[in-house]
């Protein structure tokens, strides 16, 4: 899981700091070590893939300061199938919670996004079924954090994304003044 296909947004700030300030041992409840990628570790590669420094002023830190899974099980609908167990459905609660501070010369913002997503499995699933299920689960977790953080960035932050850094964009041009020589 290394959320490459994120294009690199380079940011008009000398520095970017990923920080991650979760400790899953505060909370008993937190299952986040059953997943095949912890959500703190998954938020903490996208967020270095993604986000660059282009700039020459300025800082960024993103701060992952919470990303709880909570798990449980939701009984069927039917008292026969409860008195069987079976439809059952584990549910997976991850709340996500991300601090963004930045300092510009114009002046230092900070803002707290919040995201909460559910997943539900049924019991009956094999352990490569749930695996696999709980990876699509945090990309889109991923996807939904993404879509929230570029969207403080523009309107809290006022800060614009570049797709490439600053010395890229110049247009190159080159000509071939010999063929080259083979020997």
């Amino acid at each position: 899981m290394t959320f490459a296909y994120f294009e690199p947004v380079f940011l008009d700030l000398k520095n970017v700091n990923i920080q991650n300030e979760y400790n899953p041992e505060t909370d008993k409840a937190d299952v986040s070590a059953s997943f095949p990628a912890s959500p703190d570790v998954a938020l903490r590669l996208y967020a270095q893939n993604r986000f660059r420094s282009g700039g020459e002023k300025g800082q960024l830190s993103f701060v992952i300061e919470e990303a709880r899974v909570h798990h449980g099980i939701t009984e069927a609908d039917d008292q026969f199938s409860r008195w069987l167990k079976r439809n059952r459905k584990e549910t997976y609660d991850v709340f996500v919670k991300i601090r963004l501070d930045s300092s510009q010369p114009s002046g230092a913002l900070s803002s707290v996004l919040s995201v909460q997503k559910s997943l539900s499995l049924p019991e009956s699933v094999s352990l490569a079924e749930r695996e696999l299920m709980q990876m699509t689960f945090l990309e889109e977790l991923v996807k939904d954090v993404d879509a929230a953080v570029m969207d403080s960035l523009q309107k809290n932050h006022k800060l614009y994304a570049r797709a490439q850094p600053e010395e890229a964009t110049v247009p190159m041009t080159s000509k071939l003044l010999t063929s080259p020589e083979v020997r």
